[in-house]
C-alpha cells in the first residue's frame, strides 16, 4: 500500500475513535443539562421559593458596605 492509502486508513480509524468518544462525552452533558433544566418538573427537587418586598429604606448604600469591609481587616483589602 501506498503512504497516502495508509495515512488516509489511519485517519479514519482516529476521527471514527475520537468521534466516539466525544459523543459519549457530549450525551453526558447533555443529559445533565436535561437534568438541570428539569429538575423540578421531574420532582427530584423542591420549587424554588421567592422572598418578600422590601422597601428602599432598608438597603445599605456602597459607603456602608466599604466602610464594614475595611473595618474588618481582612488581608488584602488595605
Amino acid at each position: 500500500m501506498s503512504k497516502a492509502v495508509k495515512l488516509y486508513q489511519i485517519s479514519r480509524k482516529v476521527h471514527k475513535w475520537a468521534g466516539l468518544i466525544l459523543s459519549v462525552v457530549f450525551m453526558f452533558v447533555a443529559l445533565t443539562g436535561l437534568l438541570l433544566i428539569f429538575y423540578t418538573p421531574l420532582g427530584l427537587g423542591t420549587p424554588l421559593k421567592t422572598g418578600t418586598k422590601a422597601d428602599l429604606s432598608q438597603s445599605v448604600t456602597i459607603d456602608k458596605v466599604v466602610s464594614i469591609t475595611t473595618s474588618q481587616e481582612l488581608p488584602g483589602l488595605t
